[in-house]
């Protein structure tokens, strides 16, 4: 979906972003979304400014907490999935990473009461709910 974010003080209008995305979350003075190659990128919400990648493809979805961004990385090669799939937590510049939790496939990710909470399919395509507790590696 094209999305055009305009800057709105008074009666100017400017264009902040005009981008193919989708899943778009406002977080301090940056817009991170899922946009082309399903990358996450993240824009600043002031003036026009070209989009950070912070992950290059195949993020099927996000959260953004205090703790950082949590995403899930799904790809499928042929019939096989990929040995990197799973949930993974970044800081906010996109630079440290981890891998939270191992799952094929992660459908949602939602934070709730300070904890994450994920949706994943496991083998056989049975889906789970997950609990991560956000602050420990659990």
């Amino acid at each position: 979906m094209k999305t055009i974010i305009r800057d709105t003080p008074g009666n100017y209008h400017s264009t902040i972003m005009n981008e193919e995305m989708h899943d778009l979350v406002k977080w301090e003075n940056y817009y991170y979304y899922i946009g082309e190659n399903e990358g996450l990128y993240r824009v600043k919400t002031t003036l026009e400014s070209e989009p950070e990648v912070l992950v290059e493809h195949n993020i099927s979805n996000f959260t953004i907490t205090e703790q950082g961004i949590f995403y899930s990385l799904y790809r499928r090669s042929s019939m096989y999935l990929e040995e990197d799939n799973g949930v993974y937590q970044m800081d906010l510049e996109g630079k440290e990473r981890k891998l939270v939790y191992k799952v094929n496939d992660t459908v949602e990710i939602a934070k709730v009461n300070g904890d994450l909470l994920f949706r994943a399919t496991g083998e056989y395509g049975y889906e789970d709910i997950k609990w991560y507790e956000l602050g420990t590696d659990q």
